[in-house]
């Protein structure tokens, strides 16, 4: 849309197209390497090699990170103000993981302090001291973030999180949790084990309690 350079400052700065009423026609993109993100407006210091972006949108491994204000470091670390990450792709996701502060080392790990599980805006009890999710291709232990359900019976349901354990090269475990709004949940434990050529094989373990109609 606009980019502008002030030569006294050495900061440049640029910003979407926007329409004759004032709306997003498009969002700036960002490229470096593999990793690409749009965003609102940017300012970036050549001096400094530092940058701050304002609703940035970035793909982070197999998740998505939308923040409210990013601050850009020399080292590529980034900072993240008002973020939430989320595997849900759209522009508007329906749920993730809330989290007021967050580091991101690009392609390692992303790291947050408290966190809230929140789905369709709205936080559920779901509250995580912290966080730490790994984007890199090579596995590592990190959580697996939850969905959610809507049933007759059983009420709003938060399914499938948990904590995935990467033990070594042959042997890993995950441990998941259900829970409903009208008391029912279940937990399950999954591990499975190789070695290339000569064995392969898992063990699952769950126990659930399911309640539905009147007490």
């Amino acid at each position: 849309g606009k980019i502008a350079f002030n030569q006294q400052t050495n900061t440049i700065t640029s910003g979407p197209s926007l329409d004759s009423s004032g709306n997003i026609l498009k969002r700036p993109e960002f490229s470096q390497g593999q990793e690409n993100f749009t965003y609102d407006t940017m300012q970036y210091n050549f001096k400094s090699k530092r940058a701050i972006v304002r609703n940035a949108r970035t793909k982070q491994g197999e998740g998505y990170v939308f923040s409210e204000q990013v601050k850009r470091n020399p080292d590529q670390s980034i900072y993240g103000k008002r973020n939430m990450y989320t595997t849900c792709s759209l522009d508007e996701p329906h749920f993730g993981i809330r989290a007021s502060r967050i580091k991101i080392i690009p392609n390692r790990v992303i790291v947050s302090g408290s966190a809230n599980f929140e789905v369709e805006h709205v936080p559920t009890p779901v509250f995580l001291p912290f966080a730490v999710f790994p984007i890199n291709e090579r596995q590592r232990s990190g959580f697996q973030i939850p969905s959610y359900t809507v049933e007759q019976n059983r009420g709003l349901g938060i399914t499938n999180g948990g904590y995935y354990f990467y033990l070594n090269d042959h042997v890993d475990f995950l441990a998941l949790a259900n829970i409903y709004s009208k008391g029912s949940y279940s937990i399950s434990g999954i591990s499975t084990y190789a070695n290339r050529y000569k064995y392969a094989g898992g063990l699952s373990l769950a126990y659930a309690y399911n309640k539905t109609g009147e007490s």
